[in-house]
C-alpha cells in the first residue's frame, strides 16, 4: 500500500465510523446525558470492532502480529 492509499484508508475508516457514531448518538434519546467519557468508548467499540477483521488481531502469534507490536513498542507510531 502507497503512503497516499494508507492515507485514503486512514481518512475512509474514521469518516466511517464518524458517520455510524453520530448517527447512532443523534438517534437514540438516551446518549443525550452522555459527555466525553461515554462517547470515547462508544468511539473505542467501534474501532475496535473495525479491527476486529485484521488478521492480526485474529491470529496474534503470527509473524506479522510480532512484528507489529514491537514497532509499536520500538518506534514513535503510537
Amino acid at each position: 500500500m502507497t503512503r497516499k492509499e494508507q492515507s485514503a484508508f486512514i481518512r475512509q475508516l474514521c469518516r466511517s465510523i464518524e458517520k455510524t457514531v453520530t448517527e447512532n448518538v443523534k438517534r437514540e434519546p438516551q446518549t443525550e446525558a452522555w459527555d466525553g467519557h461515554e462517547l470515547r468508548m462508544l468511539l473505542l467499540e467501534h474501532f475496535r470492532s473495525a479491527a476486529d477483521i485484521s488478521v492480526i488481531a485474529r491470529e496474534p502469534k503470527t509473524s506479522r502480529a510480532r512484528e507489529y507490536r514491537n514497532m509499536i513498542t520500538t518506534t514513535n507510531v503510537f
